[in-house]
């Protein structure tokens, strides 16, 4: 692990800006969270956002990889909210559907019920979307929660 780490800052310190220097980060971020470096992993990640910024191809990995760095660190809320940039960065529908309904499963964790049910909601709505069976089934569990008596 640490030869991996030291190869990966010696490319983003020689590739700064280009592919494969975002590449070379998300390969770190993963190696630092295989060592449960979460918050290095995010920070080495948010490092980066300007190189994010330009780049079409990477930009929905970036937020994604650095999404599963703040759900392990408990920040749900952040997490949603790193899955909604990568729903907007997407190429495609089903890649933008399936990180919407990741962000809505954390919305959910963080509790706001309302945000993810909203976002349930208009992922339910289209029949043929990629993820719309799984969106029918969350708003079925969540209007039956919200339906059940208090004990």
């Amino acid at each position: 692990m640490p030869r991996a780490e030291s190869y990966c800052m010696k490319m983003i310190r020689r590739d700064g800006g280009t592919a494969s220097a975002i590449q070379a980060r998300l390969v770190l971020a993963q190696i630092l969270y295989d060592q449960k470096k979460y918050q290095q992993g995010v920070d080495e990640l948010k490092r980066a956002e300007d190189e994010i910024s330009k780049s079409r191809e990477f930009g929905p990995s970036v937020h994604l990889v650095m999404a599963a760095g703040l759900e392990q660190l408990k920040k749900y809320r952040d997490a949603a909210q790193e899955y909604e940039k990568a729903a907007k960065r997407a190429q495609f529908d089903s890649d933008r559907q399936r990180y919407e309904s990741m962000a809505a499963r954390a919305y959910l964790t963080a509790g706001d019920t309302a945000k993810a049910k909203a976002m349930w909601t208009v992922l339910g709505a289209d029949s043929k979307g990629t993820v719309a069976g799984e969106a029918r089934v969350r708003l079925g569990e969540l209007t039956a929660a919200a339906g059940q008596p208090q004990s």
